[in-house]
């Protein structure tokens, strides 16, 4: 299980890489703030543009598979949307479209909106969209599982 410091070490080197391959943004990622979400899970990462910046889920990154393989995809899809504002198609906004693709392949990731990631194990997407619940053991010897977290 990886911890919050190893995930920003990480997410920062994949920022500096980022800014090897589009020196022209340089001022804007490195002025990028990252915070580690334990209550995200309906999503892997979140970009506030207001803010200048991204959320990754610890739920999602506490698992070695999921860090190892798709941080880089999540860092910078919501990099590509904190450098390239939504575009309007009619009248909705287009936070995926072509500006946005342009920018997440330039930043190196696939230009995809979506993902396939479970969760890491011992927590749970709540379905009422409020926080991850990491399920222990009880320590009696019974086995049987306690939610730790707001009910």
């Amino acid at each position: 299980m990886k911890q919050r410091k190893e995930i920003i070490s990480a997410t920062r080197a994949i920022l500096h890489e980022c800014v090897q391959l589009a020196p022209q943004w340089d001022r804007e990622i490195n002025n990028v703030t990252i915070t580690i979400n334990s209550r995200l899970t309906a999503c892997a990462g979140r970009a506030n543009i207001l803010k200048g910046e991204i959320q990754i889920s610890l739920p999602y990154f506490a698992d070695d598979g999921n860090f190892n393989t798709a941080l880089r995809e999540v860092v910078t899809h919501e990099l590509a949307h904190l450098l390239s504002p939504p575009t309007l198609k009619g009248r909705k906004r287009d936070v995926h479209g072509r500006a946005w693709r342009a920018m997440h392949r330039l930043l190196g990731g696939n230009g995809d909106r979506c993902h396939t990631l479970e969760l890491a194990a011992g927590y749970h997407r709540n379905t009422r969209g409020r926080t991850a619940r990491v399920a222990v053991s009880c320590g009696c010897g019974c086995g049987q599982p306690m939610k730790l977290g707001p009910t």
